[in-house]
């Protein structure tokens, strides 16, 4: 073929060219379905799905595509009349907009799943029964590590500002030494040391 630009008689080259809508639909995929070998699938899907594109070897000047997205969808062009306004949008554009609403409404599902996962109901009288004064110490770190009370009651002791000293960088900002309601310890040592990191402390200022 002859390109309209060099004017040289050329056999042109395909590029493969990943679109915005290939990349939305692979992390709808992954969203889905959040494993190792999906990353596979989806690294496959974006290389299928990519907009095909021909192009001149000589003066790499674009020449055309094959006009579809996602394989099998060919572009459209739709008109919608609102009144006195109008709206013009494409079938890509329609797409990429329900997909990314899907994307939405999954990862707010899955956080609050994921919030849901974290709160336990056990009170303080109860943990403090099951893992208080050392007991089942491995058992209470594998079960409660990284769970969420939200009906412990106590009162803080003191509070250790680190974000001005050296200690910031292997402590957290602030430690916060909590006697609970009841007692753990009768004397006055903390029964809880509460951590909380710079952006914890920030983003609840």
């Amino acid at each position: 073929m002859k390109c309209p630009f060099c004017l040289q008689h050329i056999q042109s080259e395909l590029i493969l060219k990943p679109e915005f809508i290939s990349i939305v639909l692979g992390v709808s995929i992954f969203v889905i379905v959040p494993h190792l070998l999906m990353m596979l699938l989806v690294m496959t899907l974006m290389h299928f799905t990519a907009s095909r594109k021909h192009r001149c070897p000589l003066c790499e000047r674009e020449l055309g595509h094959d006009g579809k997205f996602l394989m099998v969808f060919t572009d459209e062009v739709y008109s919608l009349s609102l009144f006195s306004a109008g709206l013009i949008f494409t079938k890509k554009m329609l797409i990429t907009a329900a997909l990314l609403a899907f994307i939405v409404f999954v990862l707010s599902i899955r956080v609050g799943q994921i919030y849901r996962e974290r709160e336990v109901g056990t009170t303080w009288p109860e943990y403090m029964q099951e893992c208080g004064s050392g007991n089942n110490t491995n058992e209470c770190l594998n079960k409660y590590r990284g769970k969420l009370f939200s009906n412990w009651e106590g009162y803080l002791l003191r509070l250790q500002d680190h974000r001005e000293s050296v200690s910031r960088y292997y402590l957290h900002a602030l430690s916060l030494f909590m006697k609970m309601e009841p007692k753990l310890n009768q004397d006055s040592s903390p029964d809880v040391l509460l951590t909380l990191s710079s952006e914890a402390v920030y983003s609840n200022s």
